[in-house]
């Protein structure tokens, strides 16, 4: 399974008998058949023909349509939830007791995400450095345990953000990346700018995950529900920042897959090259089709859809049980 990008000038989705096929400006193409794509993504300059639009539809596939900074603008995918899944996710996700254990246990998993990798590298290069940041992580890790409203949890996990991000300049081998912290809207160097980019594409992950579970995408419980923003898929997103991501991204700075070169810096932020950006897709598809051991042996598009999967289920059966006994 994979996902399709059309980004380029030129670069069209069309549908062929059976099969899916993506060509390029240049004459390239290739096809695909439908069951093996799980979405589309589709740039400002890619186009795609009415009926390839309908057969993805008919097959559930998402349609994303993203910005020049990677950001989506929309999705086009399977019909939503119904009235009672929502109306069952609303009632689960406000009920103090539900909502603030859901929030722990996402919190808990991140921090421990972040840990493991301070912990590696620590363990790895030997850097002294490392070792009182972690232990500052597992403190925050005991906060989350005893925190009692979500005001007080949203603190915890931002303090312990920031001391998680004090560690990356000892996470990645070269010096000639630098880092004065966490940065964003716009990022303002090479790293930041490829963390804002990984979001991005993590984003697109849950949302395809989500696409067809039953779960509605406006409706959270950690992030705030103002309608602004679709909350839960921020929400879910903190499961995997760390462990997919962070990780992706570190790994690819110190195998030295990108160099600072494939950045334009100027007063508005800074972005990849155009070189750079599909330089980045072609190994992040990479790292997403492979089976890991820190994603349960699961390649990380198959890990994330399962959490999502399990996570709606676990919603759904407690909602039922919840109803049975007349409490709602």
């Amino acid at each position: 399974m994979c996902v399709v990008y059309v980004m380029s000038h030129g670069a069209f989705v069309r549908k062929i008998g059976e099969r899916i096929l993506i060509g390029k400006s240049d004459g390239t193409h290739k096809s695909l058949p439908v069951q093996q794509i799980d979405a589309v993504v589709i740039g400002y300059h890619g186009t795609i023909t009415t009926q390839a639009v309908y057969t993805l539809m008919e097959h559930g596939i998402p349609l994303v349509y993203v910005g020049f900074s990677g950001r989506i603008q929309g999705v086009l995918g399977p019909l939503p939830p119904t009235i009672r899944q929502s109306l069952q996710q609303w009632n689960y996700f406000t009920r103090n007791p539900q909502r603030n254990l859901l929030i722990r246990s996402v919190l808990l998993i991140k921090l421990k995400n972040q840990e493991e990798i301070i912990k590696i590298c620590a363990k790895s290069r030997c850097h002294d450095k490392l070792v009182p940041i972690s232990k500052s992580i597992q403190r925050y890790a005991k906060k989350i345990q005893t925190a009692c409203d979500v005001e007080e949890l949203r603190g915890i996990e931002g303090m312990a953000s920031r001391i998680y991000f004090e560690a990356v300049p000892y996470l990645l081998i070269s010096d000639k990346w630098k880092w004065h912290g966490r940065n964003r809207r716009p990022p303002k160097d090479p790293v930041n700018a490829l963390l804002s980019y990984g979001y991005t594409f993590l984003e697109r992950e849950v949302r395809i995950a989500v696409a067809g579970s039953g779960l509605d995408c406006r409706i959270g419980f950690f992030h705030s529900n103002d309608g602004r923003k679709d909350s839960l898929i921020y929400d879910l997103m903190e499961l995997f920042r760390p462990n997919i991501i962070d990780r992706f991204i570190f790994r690819s700075l110190n195998l030295k897959i990108f160099s600072p070169d494939d950045f334009d810096i100027t007063p508005d932020g800074c972005l990849l090259t155009k070189n750079a950006r599909d330089v980045w897709i072609y190994q992040y598809e990479k790292y997403m089709q492979t089976s890991i051991s820190y994603c349960g042996n699961e390649t990380p598009r198959n890990f994330i859809r399962l959490q999502v999967e399990n996570f709606a289920a676990h919603i759904f059966a407690a909602s039922d049980s919840i109803e049975q006994e007349g409490i709602i």
